[in-house]
């Protein structure tokens, strides 16, 4: 199925769009939940738009949170995007967010918010369960699905064209970030990823360990506002890199 949705002509046309939405309500710490910086995310989405890697591509943002980079690549053109958390509370964010930027485009459609038994029952302008489907009409700006996914992220097991993630640094949960990268790796040929500018090495070797290399890397600030009570500084900037990685091509 092909977009029909008007494409943001500019990145500062899509970080405006994405600045509307909104953030977590009580963020988990351990899950390193901060609400992701809408210039990054679309400066980052609108790369991999160029590089000819969203618009009717089937994408994966994985570990979602309220969804900035899954409804930047709806926006953009993206055929079908599974919004991927473990956090419930994030998903019906995510999931209202969705609807946001629905009525923001200002263009009438039918969207389809896919769930199951094991996914959370949340509000949306048309569920599809597993027992059949239950339609009401809203509002969308695109043709595409958004499927919420309710679930580890270890265990999403569909195959897509590209996976576009910003996984936890592993700060608080040791090597958190591998794990996301592993299922990306099996989940697609092209990943994008948010890490740390000073990690680089370690995700070109654990890129290449998986037959996959690192074709380019989008060096990026995210400001990350105070988040948790603890935090005393109004803007923090962080260093990171936004990673293009693919499969290697066979010789």
């Amino acid at each position: 199925m092909k977009s029909t949705q008007p494409i943001p002509k500019s990145k500062s046309q899509l970080a405006i769009a994405l600045s509307k939405l909104a953030v977590f309500e009580k963020p988990q710490l351990m899950k390193e939940q901060y609400a992701t910086d809408s210039e990054a995310a679309a400066e980052a989405v609108w790369f991999a738009y160029m590089r000819g890697d969203v618009k009717d591509k089937v994408v994966a943002d994985l570990g979602c949170g309220t969804g900035l980079l899954g409804i930047a690549a709806l926006l953009l053109g993206a055929e079908k995007v599974y919004f991927v958390d473990s956090d419930k509370a994030a998903l019906a964010i995510a999931e209202k967010n969705i609807s946001a930027a629905a009525d923001n485009a200002q263009v009438e459609r039918t969207a389809s918010v896919v769930t199951d038994a094991h996914r959370p029952k949340v509000d949306g302008p048309v569920v599809d369960s597993s027992t059949g489907p239950s339609r009401r009409t809203s509002t969308w700006a695109t043709a595409a699905k958004a499927v919420l996914v309710n679930e580890d992220v270890r265990n999403f097991k569909k195959t897509v064209d590209t996976v576009i993630q910003n996984p936890p640094f592993g700060t608080k949960q040791k090597h958190a970030d591998r794990q996301f990268l592993a299922t990306a790796f099996k989940a697609a040929g092209i990943v994008y990823s948010f890490h740390k500018a000073e990690t680089a090495d370690f995700v070109k070797r654990f890129a290449a360990e998986n037959s996959f290399r690192v074709t380019n890397i989008v060096p990026l600030q995210l400001q990350l506002k105070p988040t948790y009570e603890f935090h005393r500084s109004r803007i923090r900037r962080v260093s990171v890199g936004f990673f293009r990685i693919d499969r290697k091509p066979f010789k």
